[in-house]
């Protein structure tokens, strides 16, 4: 498994170049840390809810989600001081729909093709991607939490460009990153315009972007406001698990800081003002990657499984 090989590879190297040292390092590298006590990282919910339904407008009457394929992590890197057995992590796209149709996809998953490059074993829903495709551009805005690959990867799959562009809402921060360098075209990325804001911006009626650079410098946390039911926070890849936030178990330094350059301090934030929220029941938290909440969500009707 290519994750094992690498967090290997890093012991290895810590221990041979840095010797004592870098052994000493590991388990630093490796160990569980707790959440800062209060958080600095601040999502008032009735600000978010004012805004959602600044200006009237028709409010969302679902989020579906539509998962494309199944891939396995050692649960060490998900989880710090575990073991690294395979975890299922799902990877998927939101589909947020109005009454009359229109529609904002969140994210876009990776093809086969790359799903064939990663980790471990898995499987590909061949069907879902297709459909995730035809609704990309059918959507009236397609909008990512973050710009890593198996949230990104899918814009790539378009072939008509210029169809996409104008629905494509992308910060500066994605645009200009290494995986939109690699999975758009020039041609894409040149006729997207950045959509920046300072805190919040309203995307469409009921649906509110929040800034969250922690995990990527462009990460953003997605505010739903349905016309029934409990508002959601797609949180995209603050956590990868919702354990990771109930139980107060992060992702080891291995992982944030030598492999995805995350800055810990501010995720660990983040996680602090969701794991309150969490406490306070007020808002649906939908982790990108959950398998075990995504079912939960279904059965309890805050999600629908699959674009229809």
């Amino acid at each position: 498994m290519k994750w094992i090989k690498r967090i290997a590879l890093v012991l290895v190297v810590l221990v041979v170049v840095l010797g004592v040292a870098g052994a000493a390092a590991w388990p630093y590298l490796t160990a569980r840390e707790p959440f800062p006590a209060t958080s600095s990282y601040r999502i008032d919910l009735d600000a978010l809810e004012a805004l959602a339904v600044e200006g009237g407008g028709a409010l969302p009457v679902a989020v579906q989600h539509e998962l494309v394929a199944i891939a396995g992590m050692p649960r060490a890197a998900i989880f710090a001081g575990e073991s690294f057995d395979d975890h299922p992590m799902g990877h998927g796209a939101y589909r947020i729909v109005y009454a009359d149709g229109s529609a904002v996809v969140v994210d876009a998953v990776f093809s086969e093709a790359d799903m064939n490059e990663m980790p471990g074993e898995g499987r590909f829903d061949a069907r879902a991607f297709d459909k995730l495709k035809e609704t990309m551009l059918e959507a009236d805005a397609v909008v990512l939490t973050h710009e890593h690959f198996d949230h990104i990867a899918g814009i790539g799959q378009i072939d008509d460009f210029e169809a996409l562009a104008p629905r494509l809402v992308m910060n500066s921060e994605q645009l200009a990153s290494d995986e939109a360098q690699l999975f758009m075209s020039d041609a894409l990325r040149a006729a997207v315009e950045p959509r920046d804001y300072e805190e919040t911006m309203q995307l469409t009626p009921g649906v509110v972007l929040l800034r969250a650079p922690g995990h990527t410098a462009g990460s953003q946390i997605i505010y739903v406001k349905p016309v029934e039911g409990k508002a959601l926070l797609l949180i995209g890849d603050v956590a990868w698990h919702l354990d990771q936030i109930r139980n107060e178990h992060y992702r080891p330094r291995l992982v944030t800081d030598l492999m995805l350059g995350e800055d810990r301090e501010a995720v660990l934030n983040q996680m602090r003002a969701l794991k309150d929220l969490l406490d306070s029941d007020r808002v649906a938290v939908v982790s990108s990657h959950d398998l075990d909440d995504r079912r939960r969500l279904i059965d309890a009707g805050v999600l629908e499984d699959g674009f229809r």
